[in-house]
């Protein structure tokens, strides 16, 4: 009987406490809100219109942080951490904006300097690197290895670092010498740094050049066809050896005769 009314005080003094405890009014609730919105949203306006003014595109990351913010009821805890986020985000931007804008200031100030760690040389006077073709097939003047090709190079004979417009092609003393393409004997002779040469021109621009030649079999203005003997191999000029110097000039500009000639790693 006794632990019955000892149970029923505990029931009564539990209801008078809730009775006693005054409830949120769903006004006050509703103020809180508006009140916590406000200060945030005067935050992120803040930092939007700061955003705005220096561009990026954090400027629409945050135009959503805004939204979400005034259409979600959120605890000041979670709007805080939200805030954070937003500050994290403006911050890695504006640096990211910052550390581009340096780096692309640093490689502006470093064009057109160089380094001495690279050299790029392009071709010299009257010279192309350009691929090219031509409407014929060419005839390979003279078999062998390839001792010197098309580009810069050192000198064997001087020593000294120049172009070399041509492509020399190692062979035996003596051997012929085949005319590349059908065409009519131009010029023929000899000096003293292209030693016996003789030159054809083969029309619409293209000419050839067969340098260093120990005997000319053929004379100035004869018609020879592809493959025709026009020379013999020599070491006449400046010259270290038995070798055709073999030029391709295309309106005037020496090319890389390997573009039309079939290689094979250092042989013609």
């Amino acid at each position: 009987m006794d632990e019955n009314i000892k149970q029923q005080d505990e029931l009564h003094e539990m209801r008078e406490r809730r009775k006693a405890k005054k409830p949120e009014k769903k006004d006050d609730h509703i103020a809180r809100v508006i009140v916590t919105q406000f200060l945030l949203c005067a935050v992120i306006v803040g930092i939007i219109f700061a955003v705005s003014k220096s561009g990026g595109s954090s400027f629409d990351s945050l135009k959503n942080y805004y939204e979400k913010y005034t259409q979600k009821d959120m605890s000041v805890s979670e709007i805080w951490a939200d805030v954070k986020s937003a500050a994290k985000l403006v911050v890695k931007s504006e640096t990211t904006t910052v550390s581009s804008s340096s780096q692309a200031d640093n490689d502006n100030d470093n064009l057109g300097k160089g380094g001495d760690d690279v050299a790029v040389y392009s071709a010299t006077s009257n010279t192309l690197f350009s691929p090219f073709m031509t409407s014929s097939t060419i005839c390979t003047p003279v078999s062998g290895r390839i001792s010197s090709a098309f580009g810069y190079r050192v000198n064997p004979v001087t020593g000294i670092w120049s172009f070399h417009s041509g492509l020399d092609i190692a062979a035996n003393m003596n051997e012929k010498i085949k005319a590349a393409y059908y065409g009519t004997v131009t010029q023929t002779g000899y000096d003293s740094a292209s030693g016996n040469f003789v030159i054809l021109s083969h029309g619409d621009g293209l000419i050839t050049k067969y340098l260093h030649c120990s005997e000319i079999l053929v004379k100035e203005n004869t018609v020879v066809r592809k493959g025709e003997a026009i020379a013999l191999v020599g070491s006449t000029g400046n010259s270290t050896g038995p070798h055709l110097h073999f030029t391709i000039e295309i309106n005037g500009k020496k090319v890389n005769p390997l573009y039309v000639l079939e290689s094979h790693d250092s042989q013609v």
